[in-house]
């Protein structure tokens, strides 16, 4: 029986973190697959390599790169990267060229952002002394690059074979996470977040008996505590529930991983790496559930609905280049909208705020009394949803007003 722990950034932010990481990954006593991320803000600096434009850029991209792991492993561990590892000659030699050309394509790009996660599950396992193994050697994806998916039929056998024999020697493994390698030999990203998707799809191919997800917060919870100040611990969710949190906006989960999982009902465990005792268990369980969400930092596109298909298909491959999520396409009679997350443009403009509880269908005044509110705090909000009063709620709110209305709604929402 084999369970599968994901890291993600937050486990490396900084010498705390990685302490309690350590101790975590050390305590596993199961056979334990370790899906790591890169430390936090290193994924974010390969993304800069397109500054890069001289051999002392290079330089200097190097040097801030050792200094972002070795500085956070200071009293921790005496093994630290140089620019004698392989991955970072590697590395080096990749900027090099770069440098001297200026060529830059979809395939180089994955290849360099995937470092990140190279180098941090290599040093997991120079300081656990734990086998380190390369995914590009059994995760077999699609052929797009940064947002490739893993092609689970063809990459089992190979999976199994690379893996489980490994635990002879040893009980826990270390596998970076967020890429794979496509049918070119090429490696390709899995996508933002992809380090889920990868721990999912490995505990699916092993049918593991769970899926733990570290993160630096306590499972899902009614609202969003920056916000709501006293939000409710959600303890149990389903998978469709969970889907559906994740991709309006609840950060904890990509909602690309929650079918590999779901397939063979593996539960998915997450678990706050400060506070172990508190964590959502999602499972094929049915509990109501009562939540308030909300994806930020969105941008609006108007156009005439007889144009959107020629827009869409453009808006598409910004997408497939990972340039834009496309998050929601609102058609109206002369006109059609499209919301979509630009992670090029760091300006926000709107959110979309998804309701979902029981106390929608208990409450049929509900409705008139927060559009009474919003009209009366002047707030502009449309309602986006599909469907009658039983199904979930889904506005779009100006930034600015964002806090203010899912304040307001999460009040009425534990009052029920």
């Amino acid at each position: 029986m084999v369970e599968v722990h994901k890291f993600g950034g937050a486990s490396y932010k900084d010498q705390n973190s990685i302490k309690i990481t350590l101790k975590r990954i050390q305590s596993l006593s199961d056979k334990s697959i370790v899906v790591t991320s890169a430390f936090y803000g290193v994924t974010d600096h390969l993304h800069s390599y397109s500054r890069i434009s001289s051999l002392n850029d290079v330089d200097k991209f190097i040097s801030k790169l050792l200094q972002m792991h070795n500085s956070r492993l200071d009293g921790i561990s005496e093994i630290k990267i140089s620019r004698d590892l392989r991955e970072v000659v590697e590395l080096y030699e990749l900027l090099k060229g770069y440098s001297i050309t200026g060529i830059d394509t979809p395939r180089f790009k994955d290849l360099v952002i995937s470092f990140g996660e190279q180098i941090s599950a290599k040093l997991l396992s120079n300081i656990l002394d734990a086998p380190y193994v390369d995914p590009a050697e059994f995760l077999l994806t699609t052929d797009e690059h940064y947002s490739a998916s893993v092609l689970i039929k063809e990459s089992k056998k190979v999976t199994i074979e690379a893996l489980l024999p490994l635990f002879e020697v040893s009980n826990i493994l270390i596998v970076p996470g967020y890429f794979g390698k496509n049918s070119k030999g090429e490696i390709s990203l899995l996508g933002r977040s992809g380090t889920d998707y990868s721990a999912a799809v490995i505990a699916n191919m092993l049918n593991a008996t769970k899926l733990v997800i570290w993160k630096d917060v306590t499972g899902f919870m009614s609202g969003d505590p920056r916000v709501v100040g006293s939000p409710q611990i959600i303890k149990f969710l389903n998978y469709s529930d969970a889907a559906d949190l994740a991709f309006h906006g609840a950060k904890l989960l990509h909602p690309k991983s929650i079918h590999p999982a779901r397939e063979l009902n593996i539960p998915i465990v997450i678990r706050n790496l400060f506070d172990e005792i508190s964590e959502t268990v999602i499972s094929d369980s049915t509990p109501q559930i009562s939540n308030i969400t909300y994806k930020s930092g969105l941008k609006l596109a108007k156009y005439a609905s007889k144009d959107l298909h020629n827009i869409f298909q453009e808006f598409l491959r910004k997408e497939q280049r990972g340039e834009i999520e496309i998050v929601l396409i609102h058609k109206f009679p002369n006109n059609s909208w499209i919301l979509y997350d630009d992670f090029l443009n760091e300006a926000e403009s709107y959110c979309i705020v998804y309701v979902k509880g029981e106390f929608l269908r208990k409450n049929p005044i509900f409705y008139a009394e927060m559009f009474k509110w919003m009209r009366i705090q002047n707030k502009q909000v449309i309602d986006l949803s599909v469907g009658g009063v039983n199904s979930p709620l889904e506005l779009l709110v100006r930034t600015k007003d964002v806090d203010d209305v899912v304040k307001y709604i999460h009040s009425m929402l534990i009052s029920f």
